[in-house]
Protein backbone atom coordinates (compact mmCIF):
# COMPACT_ATOMS: atom_id res chain seq x y z
CA UNK A 1 0.00 0.00 0.00
CA UNK A 2 1.42 3.06 -1.00
CA UNK A 3 1.29 5.99 1.44
CA UNK A 4 0.50 9.73 0.48
CA UNK A 5 3.36 12.14 0.94
CA UNK A 6 3.69 15.82 1.72
CA UNK A 7 5.45 18.60 0.95
CA UNK A 8 5.37 22.13 2.18
CA UNK A 9 6.94 25.24 0.14
CA UNK A 10 7.10 28.80 1.31
CA UNK A 11 6.78 30.10 -1.97
CA UNK A 12 2.88 30.32 -3.19
CA UNK A 13 3.90 31.06 -7.20
CA UNK A 14 5.05 27.63 -7.67
CA UNK A 15 3.55 24.57 -8.87
CA UNK A 16 3.61 20.61 -7.55
CA UNK A 17 5.48 20.19 -10.33
CA UNK A 18 8.18 22.49 -9.88
CA UNK A 19 8.21 22.05 -6.22
CA UNK A 20 8.84 18.61 -7.01
CA UNK A 21 11.50 18.93 -8.98
CA UNK A 22 13.07 21.24 -6.72
CA UNK A 23 12.61 18.49 -3.91
CA UNK A 24 14.56 16.22 -6.54
CA UNK A 25 17.42 18.46 -6.56
CA UNK A 26 18.01 18.41 -2.64
CA UNK A 27 18.79 14.92 -2.44
CA UNK A 28 21.97 14.98 -4.10
CA UNK A 29 23.30 18.00 -2.81
CA UNK A 30 22.19 16.54 0.68
CA UNK A 31 24.54 13.55 -0.20
CA UNK A 32 27.53 16.03 -1.21
CA UNK A 33 26.81 17.77 1.81
CA UNK A 34 27.01 14.90 4.12
CA UNK A 35 30.12 13.38 2.07
CA UNK A 36 32.08 16.72 1.83
CA UNK A 37 31.37 17.05 5.54
CA UNK A 38 32.78 13.54 6.53
CA UNK A 39 36.08 13.66 4.10
CA UNK A 40 36.77 17.92 5.55
CA UNK A 41 36.06 16.63 9.03
CA UNK A 42 33.51 19.61 9.51
CA UNK A 43 31.92 17.56 12.71
CA UNK A 44 35.78 16.89 14.35
CA UNK A 45 34.97 20.24 16.14
CA UNK A 46 33.78 18.98 19.61
CA UNK A 47 35.46 20.04 22.32
CA UNK A 48 37.19 22.25 21.01
CA UNK A 49 37.70 26.58 21.62
CA UNK A 50 35.50 29.18 20.18
CA UNK A 51 38.00 30.26 18.38
CA UNK A 52 39.42 26.50 17.15
CA UNK A 53 35.77 25.80 15.59
CA UNK A 54 35.65 29.55 13.86
CA UNK A 55 38.67 29.30 12.46
CA UNK A 56 37.99 25.45 11.51
CA UNK A 57 34.93 26.17 10.04
CA UNK A 58 36.34 29.49 8.28
CA UNK A 59 38.70 26.90 7.02
CA UNK A 60 36.21 24.16 5.18
CA UNK A 61 33.85 26.92 3.80
CA UNK A 62 37.39 28.04 2.14
CA UNK A 63 37.40 24.79 0.86
CA UNK A 64 34.26 24.48 -0.30
CA UNK A 65 34.42 27.39 -2.17
CA UNK A 66 37.41 26.25 -3.80
CA UNK A 67 35.32 22.88 -4.53
CA UNK A 68 32.39 24.83 -6.30
CA UNK A 69 35.10 26.95 -8.06
CA UNK A 70 36.19 23.79 -9.53
CA UNK A 71 32.64 22.18 -10.38
CA UNK A 72 32.23 25.57 -12.15
CA UNK A 73 35.34 25.27 -13.96
CA UNK A 74 34.32 21.85 -14.63
CA UNK A 75 30.62 22.63 -16.00
CA UNK A 76 31.90 25.60 -18.15
CA UNK A 77 34.80 23.29 -19.89
CA UNK A 78 32.89 20.11 -20.17
CA UNK A 79 29.22 21.03 -20.40
CA UNK A 80 28.51 18.73 -17.99
CA UNK A 81 27.32 18.92 -14.04
CA UNK A 82 29.63 16.98 -11.46
CA UNK A 83 28.79 16.52 -7.93
CA UNK A 84 30.99 17.43 -4.89
CA UNK A 85 32.52 14.74 -4.42
CA UNK A 86 33.43 13.66 -8.23
CA UNK A 87 34.97 16.86 -7.93
CA UNK A 88 37.13 16.35 -4.59
CA UNK A 89 37.83 12.71 -5.72
CA UNK A 90 39.22 14.01 -9.33
CA UNK A 91 41.57 16.88 -6.81
CA UNK A 92 43.11 13.74 -5.26
CA UNK A 93 43.54 11.91 -8.33
CA UNK A 94 45.40 14.78 -9.71
CA UNK A 95 47.48 14.96 -6.27
CA UNK A 96 48.24 11.57 -6.81
CA UNK A 97 49.82 11.52 -10.32
CA UNK A 98 51.71 14.95 -9.51
CA UNK A 99 53.21 12.87 -6.62
CA UNK A 100 53.72 9.98 -8.49
CA UNK A 101 55.19 11.73 -11.41
CA UNK A 102 57.61 13.32 -9.25
CA UNK A 103 58.64 10.19 -7.77
CA UNK A 104 59.31 8.24 -11.43
CA UNK A 105 61.26 11.57 -12.43
CA UNK A 106 63.38 11.77 -9.11
CA UNK A 107 64.37 7.69 -10.09
CA UNK A 108 64.87 8.98 -13.69
CA UNK A 109 67.76 11.04 -12.76
CA UNK A 110 69.47 8.85 -10.60
CA UNK A 111 68.07 8.29 -7.32
CA UNK A 112 67.66 5.46 -5.86
CA UNK A 113 64.31 3.76 -5.80
CA UNK A 114 64.89 3.25 -1.94
CA UNK A 115 65.83 7.00 -1.32
CA UNK A 116 62.62 7.78 -3.30
CA UNK A 117 60.52 5.17 -1.33
CA UNK A 118 61.63 6.51 1.66
CA UNK A 119 61.17 10.74 0.91
CA UNK A 120 57.40 10.04 -0.79
CA UNK A 121 56.39 6.79 2.11
CA UNK A 122 58.76 7.18 5.32
CA UNK A 123 60.83 4.66 6.38
CA UNK A 124 60.43 0.95 7.14
CA UNK A 125 59.14 0.38 10.59
CA UNK A 126 61.34 -1.07 12.54
CA UNK A 127 60.33 -3.78 14.48
CA UNK A 128 59.56 -3.51 18.33
CA UNK A 129 62.28 -5.29 20.55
Amino acid sequence: MRTPKSFLCTDTTLSAQEILTRYQQRWSQEVDYWYVKLQLGLGDFRLQSYEAIAKWYAVVYLVLVYLYWQRYEYAARHGANTSLSEVLARIRQDHQREVLRAACEEVARGTSVEEVVERYVGPWPVPAA
